[in-house]
């Protein structure tokens, strides 16, 4: 059987709450030549979940989000490999979208894009929706601000290994050091229109954002974060409505 064109990595610790709305957006796709892989854990029912979508399923043993990343980046067979969240739900022409950057920009090493929140503080949505507006500014005088996150983007998966994959020792900010050396190493496409929505629940306890901005800046600028982390998963297991 033939690799896939694109295959898609989804961590899930204990998502049984969200990941059904993942993987139904990912069956929806306009773009067919993929497969999903689904790296496991915990004690509830995401594995037999993923596995009722069809997805590859593997136990996550390792701990950590960068170890649960880079067990489903392993083992991925196609040339390109997509990454978003269990918590996240794409629209239904992203991977074609994937797709047409990379035959586009064919030097490119790994194309991104922005995000909205379909729940969680309306403060949070209106700051996310706000910064979506403001993206071209930023990229056109501040580009060493901007990094792709872990639920919205794609990356060739021989750029991916010779740059060493993710940073195992991380639990804060494994894409985003994954995203500063990709760029040191290559061009990053960013694309405005590729937007998926995410859950808000990791702001549930950090309202404003202010403490993932800061971690965010200090992992951009300092290579670490700056203050304790909050891991949305720990938060809440149950997902608002779609808005």
């Amino acid at each position: 059987m033939a690799s896939p064109r694109i295959s898609v990595v989804i961590p899930a610790y204990n998502e049984e709450a969200f990941l059904p709305r993942c993987l139904d957006s990912l069956k929806k796709q306009t773009f067919r030549d993929f497969e999903i892989i689904v790296v496991a854990g915990g004690q509830d029912a995401t594995a037999t979940i993923a596995r009722k979508f069809e997805a590859v399923v593997i136990p996550q043993t390792e701990k950590g989000i960068a170890a649960a990343r880079q067990k489903g980046f392993d083992i991925a067979s196609g040339e390109i490999i997509a990454s978003t969240d269990a918590d996240t739900v794409v629209p239904e022409n992203w991977l074609e979208r994937i797709d047409e950057l990379f035959r586009q920009h064919a030097e490119a090493g790994a194309v991104a894009g922005h995000f909205q929140l379909y729940d969680g503080p309306a403060f949070v949505r209106f700051w996310i929706r706000t910064s979506l507006t403001l993206m071209p500014v930023v990229l056109k005088f501040a580009p060493g601000i901007w990094s792709f996150g872990g639920f919205n983007f794609a990356v060739k998966k021989d750029v991916f290994k010779k740059i060493g994959g993710f940073d195992l020792h991380r639990d804060f900010g494994e894409d985003v050091d994954l995203c500063r050396r990709l760029k040191k190493n290559g061009k990053v496409v960013f694309d405005r229109t590729l937007v998926v929505r995410v859950s808000g629940r990791a702001f549930l306890k950090d309202r404003f954002g202010l403490k993932n901005l800061a971690n965010y800046l200090s992992v951009l600028f300092r290579g670490k974060p700056s203050l304790t982390v909050v891991h949305g998963s720990d938060i809440i297991n149950k997902p608002g409505n779609l808005e």
